[in-house]
């Protein structure tokens, strides 16, 4: 076995690790807790601004239904 199969299959062996934590740098759990608090911080910053998003709900509504009765 040369050293670019040893390569590859060590790679291979680290490809069990979820995509997920592969995402947020890794299998520690202090990342995971960086990743819901950073959700939960987007979610709030969203829900104080959430009359800019208005105008845009109400178009997509008006819009959404007409084509979803049509398609049925």
């Amino acid at each position: 076995m040369n050293e670019n199969e040893k390569n590859i299959r060590k790679n291979f062996l680290k490809f069990t690790e979820s995509r997920y934590m592969r995402f947020v740098g890794g299998n520690d759990l202090v990342f995971s807790l960086i990743a819901l608090v950073l959700l939960g911080i987007v979610i709030f910053i969203f829900e104080k601004v959430s009359y800019v998003f208005d105008p845009f709900i109400i178009v997509f509504k008006t819009i959404a239904a007409p084509i979803i009765v049509s398609l049925i």
